[in-house]
């Protein structure tokens, strides 16, 4: 470190904090990554080494060049040259680049994969977020923390790396994958800079998933041809057809644009066409690494592989004929009868004469195929479909079918497959634009049925082999078992969505249902607690427990950022004597607010901002730490961390300000023990108050900062923020010293989202009641601004309410 001068801080993110620097006696300027020790595991510590090893040897124009890397005690240290901005902040100011500028980007772009490819090196992480601006636009391409060097006998990779908005067909559907992956990301990236949007865009996760499988790509007019007919190339969804090397140099839409460094040293360059041998040798590991783990499947692998399984099994003739008529009178029973014991009954019937595994899939590629037509059967009233559906998330009914029928096909009774097929068929009516009145009815009907309560409580059959009983025994001696905590984690995904969107859509009754089923599975483990028998319950997997298996591996880590999303809904129910008790560990939170993956930062943040920190039974769990480690997000390269660490900090500002006690003084929190009986029944001692108030002041620099976010709606939560933090003691100087209430005004002034100057007007008029401030902002001829400001104020706004504060004499403010 005695070879640089540390200079500001310029990033801050879960890998960790970086600062413009200087070199001693040169004055180059550097960028400076300190990410530390403590808290990663040795496999994200060697992680770390190989992408440094990585970096060391690239020497090229447009990849940022690593100049050095040494370790300290508790951190590892990376210097790498400095550049001014990222491009993805381009994209949320101007939304869009003239087809001119995308060219140049694009050969910019194909020069830094050229040469990584030539290297056999795959970025596997290309995104707008990892491409820096550099002086006189110069591209570099950044973090290559999911880098991989292949061997020479290494032809195509299987570990999932990536942001789902970027990644190829293969990637998402978990086939083997090569170079042209990277490829395909770069098409993403230069449509997007091109339209303003990536090619394929959902908030659905296995939608956005049937979009980059299935879907064509929209082509705007705009668009030349020559740059259509190059992106295309590009997003071709089979990767053996897909514009690679070398055709893709010659491509008229970047020829005569792309710096190719040349370099005699290079030994089987992936920018070659592969010989013959190669090429044998490469489809051989494909069809070795293609084989199914028993992870299961996602998605759409499932339904792809019934409908292949379906056009070998078909029956033909006679069977086809009687299947069919079967079926009917199955459905016309099913709909005159309203007892479960009958039901059971019959579902036994349609599994004796049809695999019912086969009978769900091929439901699942009609819905794939044709979305809406779900809708019927989910939002009819006389249609037994959901009341099958939920049945089919527990085990009960495998119990049945589990008897033996000499007539059943040899099928796989896996409770883990009906369930996940249940869930999917379930999730679709979430993933379509529906009226709200046919979505309040499929609510209704979901709510009837008991789909909330079956995905965390279902009945299951438990008896021993010696006493096999009726089924009316059966349903009268339950047994309760969590779908959640007993489908292996690779299959959670679906469970925690559907469960997640029927508590965001219909908050009221699904967590009347929660609290019934598992109000365990949310709350902390009760060691003590016995069953009826005196025996420990067998049951033990948390909210909190499973969010720190999800967080190891990466092929979980959706399944995490579900989870969250599952909390997130659950903590902002209003409290009530009946509302579920929510508690995640520290560490486990932590981790999640560091963590490499963007989304599950950005959940975690979302989470903390529905928590309150010193309502029982959090004071254990929700320490200062998790506050310090929110507030280290407030500067997080990705644009969402930002917004939601934005509004989980604005907010616990906000319970600080109503915990602790306001006194006389005019700058916020006074020093007097009126409410010593509230600390002490929260154990808010004062040296914690101190702590928690010398926390809460260091966040006035920071939020600052983030007036003039690219965002707004983060800007609109950092006014709210503000707010918030001027009752904290001692903040009312801080504030002045970063030039706070003159950042204010200017966005109440001249912002150009309505709900962005609402919130600075807002903040401004609680600002007033400070002596100092009010000052301030009459010396920065506020009235007349604000007035001129006035006109093109939209009619709800309270502008002229705070020139009135203004204009008040502070005696009668007060």
């Amino acid at each position: 470190m005695n070879s640089y001068h540390v200079l500001e801080l310029v990033g801050e993110g879960s890998f960790g904090r970086v600062h413009k620097g200087r070199k001693r006696f040169t004055g180059q300027v550097v960028a400076l990554k300190f990410m530390p020790k403590l808290g990663r595991s040795e496999k994200e510590l060697r992680n770390l080494k190989r992408e440094i090893d990585i970096m060391r040897d690239l020497q090229h124009p447009n990849i940022v060049q690593l100049f050095d890397s040494f370790e300290t005690e508790t951190e590892v240290v990376v210097v790498t040259e400095y550049a001014e901005g990222q491009l993805f902040q381009i994209l949320e100011d101007d939304g869009s680049l003239p087809e001119n500028q995308v060219r140049e980007i694009a050969c910019q772009l194909v020069s830094a994969l050229y040469y990584l490819h030539s290297h056999r090196i795959l970025h596997r992480d290309m995104k707008p977020q990892n491409i820096l601006l550099g002086k006189s636009g110069v591209v570099k391409l950044c973090d290559f923390g999911f880098a991989r060097a292949m061997s020479v006998s290494t032809l195509v990779l299987t570990s999932i790396k990536g942001t789902p908005l970027y990644m190829s067909p293969e990637l998402v559907e978990e086939k083997p994958y090569d170079h042209t992956a990277d490829l395909w990301s770069l098409g993403c990236i230069l449509y997007e800079l091109h339209t303003g949007a990536p090619p394929f865009y959902t908030n659905s996760i296995f939608h956005l998933v049937q979009l980059i499988v299935r879907d064509p790509v929209k082509w705007p007019e705009t668009m030349s041809d020559t740059c259509m007919s190059f992106l295309k190339g590009l997003l071709t969804k089979d990767p053996q057809k897909r514009l690679s090397w070398p055709d893709l140099l010659h491509h008229p839409f970047v020829a005569d644009g792309v710096l190719v460094l040349s370099d005699t040293s290079l030994f089987s360059p992936l920018t070659v066409t592969p010989s013959p041998d190669v090429l044998a040798q490469k489809i051989k590991q494909v069809a070795e690494k293609s084989v199914p783990t028993s992870s299961g499947s996602r998605l759409l692998r499932r339904a792809r592989e019934q409908r292949e399984n379906g056009n070998k099994r078909e029956p033909s003739g006679t069977d086809s004929t009687k299947v069919s008529l079967r079926l009917i009178f199955f459905i016309c029973i099913i709909g005159c009868t309203e007892k479960k014991s009958l039901l059971f009954i019959f579902l036994k019937i349609l599994f004796f004469i049809l695999d019912l595994h086969s009978f769900l899939s091929a439901v699942l590629l009609v819905f794939t195929k044709d979305p809406y037509s779900c809708v019927p059967l989910f939002s009819e009233n006389g249609s037994k479909c959901l009341y099958t559906l939920g049945l089919l998330l527990g085990t009960d009914c495998l119990h049945l079918f589990a008897n033996g029928n000499p007539g059943r096909p040899e099928v796989d009774l896996s409770h883990d497959s009906l369930s996940a097929l249940s869930c999917h068929l379930l999730c679709f009516p979430f993933a379509l634009d529906l009226p709200s009145h046919t979505m309040s009815t499929i609510l209704q009907l979901y709510d009837s049925c008991g789909i909330a309560a079956s995905l965390l409580q279902v009945w299951a059959f438990s008896c021993s082999n010696k006493d096999l009983v009726d089924k009316h025994n059966f349903l009268m001696q339950p047994r309760i078992t969590l779908v959640i905590q007993t489908l292996p984690p690779p299959l959670l995904e679906l469970p925690l969505s559907l469960l997640s969107r029927l508590v965001l859509c219909d908050p009221q009754r699904s967590v009347a249902h929660l609290r019934k089923a598992a109000s365990g599975f949310f709350s902390a483990p009760q060691d003590s607690q016995l069953t009826s028998a005196g025996h420990q319950p067998p049951l033990t997997r948390t909210a909190s427990s499973l969010l720190c298996e999800l967080l190891q591996l990466d092929e979980l880590w959706d399944s995490a950022v579900e989870l969250l999303t599952l909390l997130s809904q659950v903590a902002r129910c209003p409290p009530s004597p009946a509302s579920l008790q929510l508690n995640v560990e520290a560490s486990v939170l932590q981790q999640a607010l560091t963590h490499a993956y963007d989304q599950i930062r950005a959940a975690t943040c979302r989470l903390l901002g529905n928590l309150h920190p010193f309502r029982p039974p959090t004071p254990d769990t929700l320490q200062l730490n998790i506050f310090k480690g929110t507030i280290g997000c407030l500067h997080d390269s990705f644009m969402p961390v930002r917004r939601m660490a934005c509004r989980a900090v604005g907010n616990w500002l906000g319970y600080i300000a109503a915990t602790f006690e306001k006194g006389s003084g005019s700058t916020g929190w006074g020093k007097e023990k009126a409410q010593n009986k509230l600390r002490s029944e929260q154990a808010v001692d004062d040296e914690e108050v101190r702590r928690w108030t010398e926390e809460a002041r260091r966040t006035a620099t920071l939020l600052a900062a983030l007036i003039t976010d690219p965002d707004a709606i983060t800007r609109r939560h950092c006014c709210t923020a503000l707010g918030n933090l001027v009752k904290v003691d001692a903040a009312v100087p801080l504030l002045l010293e970063e030039g706070v209430p003159s950042l204010l005004l200017r966005a109440a002034c001249t912002d150009s989202h309505n709900a962005v100057r609402q919130a600075a007007i807002a903040t401004l008029s609680l600002y007033t009641q400070q002596d100092a401030i009010r000052q301030v902002l009459i010396s920065l001829d506020a009235t007349k601004k604000l007035l001129q400001a006035s006109h093109q104020a939209p009619p709800q706004c309270d502008i002229h309410q705070l020139i009135g504060q203004l204009q008040a004499s502070p005696a009668h403010q007060k």
